[in-house]
């Protein structure tokens, strides 16, 4: 009987994770990334997702959070080193909410934040 084999597992590196499933009348695809460069750094996604309900149903979201550090910066929260982050989503009806015969809605909104003092 000849022993189980071992290993040593010295690090792992994850920088990106897909998503994409299509099952029935639903479909779901996103991403989540990790990332840094010299001076930013930070994670970011987006989800879309698609439904037929008797009416098409369609969303769209979308991230950033992350941080800016310019090189030789001390102190944060200065213009030099902040936090940040994005937000932004849709969602789509179709064929729409009516708000009065010919004119259908679309939800959308946008969300943009920096912090610096």
């Amino acid at each position: 009987m000849s022993s189980p084999q071992r290993f040593d597992l010295t690090g792992v590196t994850l920088d990106r994770i897909d998503l994409d499933i299509e099952a029935s009348d639903i479909k779901l695809a996103g991403y989540l990334e990790f990332y840094k460069t010299a001076i930013d750094e930070g994670v970011r996604g987006g989800l879309t997702l698609e439904m037929k309900l008797g009416i098409d149903v369609g969303i769209d979201i979308n991230a950033d959070f992350g941080c800016r550090k310019q090189p030789g910066a001390l102190v944060f929260n200065t213009e030099e080193w902040f936090a940040y982050f994005y937000v932004d989503g849709t969602v789509v009806l179709t064929p729409g909410i009516t708000l009065f015969q010919g004119c259908h809605c679309m939800v959308w909104a946008v969300v943009f934040i920096t912090t610096c003092e």
